[in-house]
């Protein structure tokens, strides 16, 4: 799923001609961003916190690590957990729109 965003994020920095666009409604847009507020605030907040850094903010790892003063390792552990747990939740909310 966070692939899946970074490659949604990397395309957006690209520029388009508005031809290329479907038209969809600002509502389309908002529910997107609440639902995806809605996922990143059910998450424990260490992971919140270093996700928000690392994607959000575009820190390295050593710079959260600074920045939270706490070792690198335990960073990449929280990164990677909080992927996971990001993950199982979109899987879930996917799977409750689908239904």
């Amino acid at each position: 799923m966070i692939n899946k965003c970074i490659d949604i994020l990397r395309k957006n920095k690209r520029e388009h001609p508005v031809s290329e666009f479907p038209e969809y409604g600002e509502s389309s847009m908002e529910l997107n961003n609440y639902e995806f507020n809605e996922l990143m605030n059910s998450l424990d907040e260490k992971y919140r916190t270093i996700l928000l850094l690392y994607y959000g903010e575009g820190f390295k790892i050593s710079e959260i690590a600074q920045l939270l003063d706490m070792e690198e390792n335990t960073v990449k552990t929280r990164l990677s957990r909080g992927r996971s747990k990001f993950r199982e939740l979109w899987t879930v909310q996917e799977t409750v729109h689908q239904n």
